[in-house]
Order: structure tokens, then sequence, then C-alpha cells
């Protein structure tokens, strides 16, 4: 008989953990945004500050606080010029993980 295999409690992730830290295409942005700019913070590249930049609508970009310049958070990644939703996407890398 093999023994009964267990996760710990603490490394557990389950459909439910993903749902609550991952709700809308919003919340997958968000993160993607913190691991691009760890600290919030992003090097304007026309005023040149480093500045916090705020979400500009329904897009996927962010606007430097100061001057209006926009940055992109998906651009340069697998994410850029695709039509499915970043919710699906992310599902399906917690369902590969």
């Amino acid at each position: 008989m093999k023994p009964k295999q267990s996760i710990p409690k603490e490394l557990r992730y389950t459909v439910r953990d993903f749902h609550n830290e991952f709700p809308n295409d919003a919340a997958c942005l968000a993160y993607i945004k913190e691991q691009r700019w760890p600290n919030g913070t992003v090097d304007c590249a026309k005023c040149g500050k480093a500045t916090k930049h705020y979400r500009v609508g329904n897009r996927t970009a962010y606007a430097c606080e100061f001057c209006g310049n926009h940055v992109y958070p998906l651009a340069g990644t697998i994410f850029e010029k695709s039509t499915t939703p970043l919710k699906t996407w992310f599902y399906a890398m917690y369902l590969m993980g």
C-alpha cells in the first residue's frame, strides 16, 4: 500500500485561492505591473522622474502622475497583442503549474 501523499497546508493553492487573488483582468494586469516594476515606481521615459503610475480607465496602460506619459505592462510579453482575457491566460498557467 502506498503512503498517502499530502501537501502541507501552507503550500496549498486551490482554485478558490486563485479566483480570490485574480478575480478579473484588472487584478491580473496589476500583478504583471508589480512583477515588472516591483516597488511601484517606474522611470518615466518622457519626464525622467521615477514616479508612481496610475491606471488609465479600461486600457492596459498606466499614466505618469506628472506628465501623463503611458507605460504598458504587457509590452514585450506573450500577452501584448493577445485578444484572450488575462484571467484566462492566468488560469491556464495555474492549471499547468
